[in-house]
């Protein structure tokens, strides 16, 4: 089953979509039908509702979190700006999306297609709509039906691109992609500078800030300065996401911390 079908404002460019065709294999091409025009209409109902917050201004706050599916707003650079609860619960697990950068916390299966597709938007399609198998932030591969269109130009300075996916169906759950993740990781915590690394580790066997400072013979502001910065190279929220991570770096044999 192909991995990625698109469409470009109406059109498909490469045959049908790998959910038609599993629908129509099972003789259910209706319920497909059926499917596809209620994600139409969802999207652009949610299209309207962005376009019009957008001219009076209004707050994005909570607006969403009452839907299903996945609503996001990303700036050109790809930075997400707004994400309903459903986004944070299918690509985030207990962390928040708002502020950072999709690479940091999708996976990767998911990243590739996600910046692939902006970049269809950059060059000048008004909207795209593709089926696409992923994984979520569990690990899980999943099928998901996604919708993105641009915003430039419509009044806000910082809004380029509004996202809706819709998780269709779970595919397994695979714990060969739990460790890739890790491996990742893995990788951004071995690119620290030895004294990032020595702080992270620090902060997770249980040691203070001031403990830190004195013992690396800094201000504790520099230590606070060091682990700001240690959370933004790993793509983490907060120092117990850090503590989190060196304890399942540990736990899975990538080096012993002392933790």
């Amino acid at each position: 089953m192909p991995l990625f079908k698109c469409c470009l404002l109406g059109g498909w460019d490469a045959g049908k979509p790998a959910c038609q065709m599993l629908y129509e294999s099972r003789g259910d091409a209706e319920i497909w039908q059926f499917a596809m025009e209620d994600f139409v209409r969802v999207t652009q109902r949610i299209s309207d509702c962005v376009l019009q917050y957008v001219e009076n201004g209004g707050s994005f706050n909570g607006q969403f979190d009452s839907e299903s599916d996945a609503i996001f707003i990303k700036t050109v650079d790809g930075q997400i700006l707004h994400a309903n609860q459903a986004y944070n619960d299918i690509f985030c697990d207990q962390t928040v999306a708002v502020g950072r950068q999709g690479s940091s916390y999708l996976a990767d299966s998911v990243s590739k297609i996600a910046t692939h597709s902006d970049e269809m938007l950059m060059a000048g399609a008004m909207s795209v709509h593709f089926d696409h198998l992923g994984h979520d932030a569990r690990g899980r591969e999943v099928r998901l039906r996604t919708f993105k269109r641009t915003i430039l130009g419509q009044g806000h300075p910082s809004m380029a691109i509004l996202g809706i996916v819709r998780l269709l169906d779970v595919v397994g759950n695979t714990d060969a992609f739990r460790l890739q993740r890790l491996k990742d990781h893995w990788r951004l915590f071995s690119q620290l500078d030895d004294l990032d690394r020595s702080i992270a580790i620090g902060l997770a066997q249980g040691l203070a800030v001031g403990d830190l400072a004195e013992e690396k013979g800094v201000t504790r502001k520099t230590i606070e300065n060091h682990r700001g910065s240690i959370l933004r190279k790993m793509g983490l929220n907060a120092p117990i996401d850090l503590v989190k991570l060196v304890v399942r770096l540990q736990e899975n044999g990538f080096g012993d911390f002392g933790v």
